[in-house]
């Protein structure tokens, strides 16, 4: 019986899932969002699967560029079938800058080539909630693109290093916004000192917000 209703399933139709948005020319052209590229890849590649790794993280430019694989089966060396992408973006918006490297690499198998790809959120950057292109991070900031916690501050470079470290870890288990502005007010409350500057910041404030991580990271894999 289940088989007969699966069979009975209208087949996937990925341009039934285009939406509307506005290239740089002005234009109104199709794009395919990426949640439904995956999906389709899903359906096409049941055995499919992603690795990401994070290959460039710096807080003070806002910037993080992510390498994702994917591949069939148990591994990406015994894969039959393969590929590999990068993409850079960001760092505020880390889980859209994996998505869209997700969505180059689910391209090369063949999801959505036909589709208007010059409409591409790889190539035409953000997109907000209503499918419209946002400006350059740096431009929605108010400044040329670097974190506005470091401006003026003479920041220790292990110190620096750690927090760059230590950022998106943060931002995954949810315990700040996605801003360097944010992870900085987060701390100060940790340490019980407000406001807190880039200036201030010592390895000390950083060994307890590693420590509140940890925490959630623990409350997650027991929960």
């Amino acid at each position: 019986m289940k088989d007969k209703v699966m069979s009975e399933q209208k087949p996937y139709n990925p341009r039934e899932h285009l939406v509307k948005i506005r290239s740089k020319d002005g234009a109104m052209k199709d794009y395919y969002p990426a949640a439904w590229r995956l999906y389709e890849l899903t359906l096409r590649y049941p055995n499919a699967n992603f690795s990401s790794e994070i290959m460039l993280l710096d807080i003070e430019r806002n910037l993080v560029v992510v390498k994702c694989r994917l591949y069939l089966g148990a591994s990406y060396e015994q894969s039959e079938k393969k590929t590999e992408a990068l993409k850079s973006g960001p760092l505020s918006t880390l889980d859209k800058v994996e998505t869209a490297a997700k969505a180059r690499c689910a391209r090369d198998f063949g999801i959505s080539t036909e589709l208007a790809l010059e409409t591409d959120v790889d190539s035409e950057g953000e997109l907000n909630e209503e499918g419209q292109p946002l400006p350059p991070s740096g431009a929605r900031n108010g400044h040329n693109g670097s974190s506005p916690i470091y401006r003026g501050s003479q920041v220790d470079e292990a110190v620096k290093a750690r927090l760059n470290a230590l950022y998106p870890r943060a931002v995954k288990m949810k315990l700040c916004g996605a801003s360097g502005q944010a992870l900085l007010t987060y701390i100060g409350k940790l340490v019980g000192v407000s406001p807190l500057t880039m200036d201030q910041l010592t390895m000390s404030h950083l060994d307890i917000l590693e420590k509140a991580i940890l925490a959630r990271e623990g409350e997650r894999v027991t929960g």
